[in-house]
């Protein structure tokens, strides 16, 4: 690749995008879908608050309802696949954490307690997870 071409690419990722309100209002852009009505969109979600509040055990309730498609807060879910990547537990604290939440397992709620950094792999983990 031309040495001035690669820089122009690259200053152009650096430079501010914006799109004017006329064309933001007239382009035809697909509704929000959501895991939880009005509350959680589908795709990645990062949780963030003090420790030891219980992020972790809601995040688990939160995956195991809507893999089952039950609602949330009276919020109805999209039934889906959910995926709960938890670095910092084994099989065994998810297992006793999982039959705390519920009885009935679904098979459409998966858990992983190892995965690839960002930049480092995790993105085509994603991609491969999400294409089987």
């Amino acid at each position: 690749m031309d040495m001035d071409l690669s820089l122009d690419l690259e200053s152009r990722k650096k430079e501010l995008q914006t799109i004017d309100s006329v064309t933001l209002a007239e382009k035809d852009l697909p509704p929000l879908r959501f895991a939880i009505r009005d509350l959680l969109p589908q795709g990645l979600a990062i949780l963030g608050g003090s420790p030891k509040v219980g992020k972790s055990w809601l995040t688990l309730d939160w995956c195991v309802r809507i893999a089952k498609g039950e609602n949330i807060w009276d919020h109805p879910t999209t039934k889906g696949t959910t995926l709960y990547i938890s670095l910092e537990d084994s099989e065994t604290r998810l297992q006793d954490r999982l039959l705390a939440v519920t009885e009935n397992a679904t098979a459409n709620l998966h858990f992983a307690t190892m995965c690839l950094t960002i930049g480092n792999g995790l993105e085509e983990q994603m991609l491969r997870y999400i294409s089987e």
